[in-house]
């Protein structure tokens, strides 16, 4: 009886994951795009795939399976985070990475320390990830970009309203520029997070490039442009045919003289038909 326990459990185990893994062997960028992928995880990752040796799909349902740890947010940002709330009850708050506002906050107080505040939301990713915590936005910009946010909002803020804008150290200076529009308005920009540069290590992306064997790159942020510059090098970025989400992606991949093509909206599902609308345009030149 032990050992057929013992066999039973992990053959089980073993099963399970192998038919996990169908799913993701079917699954196609594109398709993952449309249905709502997490485009910024700050969380801890038990299979990296840079370097793990099983098979990719076993190592994606590993990820499916066991999830993910938080990891460690300096407590000089929990304790500011906490601070500003409990101090200012009456603002506006702009939602940026909303993971890690919550993550902190949550460590010191509860959702209903937020029960004067309003909230704006830059996009619909941003406002999904709102409902997972029982909110919905109060205002969100007619273009998913900081720079109509800050206007829009700037607009529509009553004279000193406080705002709360908790975002990465690097975030884009648009959205506070437009704020400043507004009468009298109080901002505080507040970091929460730093964004980190690295170079893959599953592949050579420079040397993908410049082979051909990537027909094109698709690019969710400016900074994730920025990052992509920093890892290649002098490479020359004529040569990347990039896909942009929004027109704030679209100025630091042009700024570097990528071919660009920009989404309708500033969403996955529209970025996923940009890519096809792209890849079909370069499809009809190589055959020309």
């Amino acid at each position: 009886a032990l050992i057929s326990t013992l066999v039973g459990i992990p053959g089980m185990v073993l099963l399970g994951s192998l038919i996990a893994t169908s799913s993701y062997k079917k699954l196609t960028v594109l398709e993952a795009l449309r249905s709502g992928i997490t485009s910024h995880n700050f969380k801890k990752n038990h299979f990296p795939l840079e370097t793990s040796r099983l098979p990719l799909s076993l190592v994606l349902a590993g990820k499916n399976i066991f999830g993910f740890v938080n990891v460690h947010q300096s407590q000089a940002i929990a304790n500011a985070m906490s601070s500003k709330i409990e101090r200012n009850k009456t603002k506006r708050m702009a939602g940026y990475r909303v993971r890690i506002f919550f993550d902190k906050l949550l460590e010191a107080l509860d959702v209903r320390a937020l029960g004067r505040v309003r909230i704006a939301s830059i996009g619909q990713g941003t406002s999904k990830a709102l409902r997972k915590y029982g909110l919905r936005p109060d205002f969100v910009p007619s273009v998913y970009d900081g720079e109509t946010l800050g206007r829009e909002l700037a607009a529509v803020c009553e004279k000193g309203a406080r705002l709360l804008i908790p975002r990465a150290a690097i975030g884009n200076r648009a959205l506070i520029e437009g704020l400043r529009g507004g009468d009298g308005l109080e901002i505080t920009d507040l970091p929460t997070y730093d964004t980190v540069y690295t170079r893959s290590r599953v592949i050579d992306e420079r040397a993908a490039v410049e082979s051909g064997d990537v027909d094109l790159c698709l690019f969710t942020s400016a900074s994730t442009v920025r990052g992509f510059a920093e890892s290649m090098g002098d490479m020359d970025f004529s040569k990347v045919n990039a896909v942009c989400i929004g027109r704030q992606t679209l100025s630091a991949a042009e700024a570097l003289g990528m071919r660009t093509w920009v989404s309708e909206k500033a969403t996955l599902e529209s970025l996923a038909d940009c890519a096809e609308r792209a890849a079909a345009e370069l499809k009809k030149e190589e055959k020309k």
